[in-house]
């Protein structure tokens, strides 16, 4: 959680100066990247300096025959110990 004291000095350092705290002005984007891995559905996104790593898979199945219309999607996501 973000102190009472924190909060204002972010506050005041965007009004005032227009600047954030970790130097970027007020309009200024994080740079974005997307890389596709060596494994078929692995990709690693940055946003400024964040990175994360997705595996994305599935497979094709024939639906029941007593529901010969309908289908099913599901994920499973797993976050590392140091995840936040």
């Amino acid at each position: 959680p973000v102190s009472k004291a924190e909060l204002a000095f972010t506050l005041q350092a965007l009004r005032e100066e227009g600047v954030r705290i970790d130097g970027r002005a007020a309009s200024a984007c994080r740079r974005l990247g997307i890389r596709f891995g060596a494994a078929h559905g692995e990709v690693e996104v940055t946003f400024g300096p964040t990175r994360a790593l997705a595996v994305c898979s599935g497979e094709i199945v024939a639906p029941p025959p007593e529901r010969p219309n309908e289908g099913r999607l599901s994920f499973h996501v797993e976050f590392g110990p140091i995840a936040s």
